[in-house]
């Protein structure tokens, strides 16, 4: 399989970033990507939040973000920091998608842009185990409850509509959350966005290469 760490081997352009807005080039670079999935997922190009269909795409993001979540929290209990990073980035992917997709901007979110990781030196004998925990934990339980909140089923003739704005609400926390996280684990704004870019390579030649 191909991972950021075989990056060298098959991608020769680069993709020029900057130390300012941040977010906002993940959240550029992941409609560029998303536009490539919504042909290989077969993904309407407006997603509905109270159509039952549509949030079925929605509740599948979000749960292969927290999949990926779950593994690089084993690659901490481990102290794996090549594995932590590769589904970090995975992560970023996933949970960045979900907000795009529910028509969430990164104007939204509440993120210091060029935050410093706040272990820069060390970072797998820095961390602080127990708070690191509660934090994985805490994000996992904020974007399921996001998912609680979608109840529109397919089969049902009466539906249960969703408080859009309740539950774009949860889902931006989650996402700060999300970043604050990536933040306490020692990784800086500028880490994060090259986290980012190198998985895009990734998956851009995956996609390319119809890998």
């Amino acid at each position: 399989m191909v991972n950021i760490k075989d990056i060298q081997q098959f991608e020769e352009n680069k993709i020029e970033t900057s130390k300012n807005n941040i977010i906002k080039q993940i959240f550029d670079k992941q409609k560029e990507l998303l536009e490539k999935y919504r042909e290989i997922e077969k993904m309407p190009v407006n997603i509905e939040i109270n159509n039952p269909h549509h949030q079925k795409f929605l509740k599948e993001f979000t749960f292969r973000g927290i999949e990926e979540l779950a593994e690089a929290y084993e690659a901490f209990l481990e102290k794996d920091e090549e594995h932590l990073i590769e589904e970090i980035s995975d992560a970023i992917h996933f949970f960045t998608e979900v907000l795009i997709m529910a028509d969430i901007s990164e104007s939204e979110l509440n993120i210091i842009d060029n935050f410093r990781g706040l272990s820069e030196k060390n970072k797998l004998s820095l961390w602080k185990k127990e708070f690191i925990i509660k934090e994985f934990w805490n994000i996992t339980y904020n974007f399921s409850i996001a998912c609680n909140r979608l109840k529109c089923k397919p089969w049902k003739r009466t539906q249960v509509l969703t408080d859009v704005n309740s539950y774009k609400k949860i889902l931006i926390h989650s996402y700060n959350e999300f970043m604050k996280l990536l933040n306490y684990l020692g990784f800086s704004g500028e880490e994060i966005l090259n986290i980012y870019i190198n998985k895009h390579l990734v998956n851009k030649f995956r996609i390319r290469s119809n890998y």
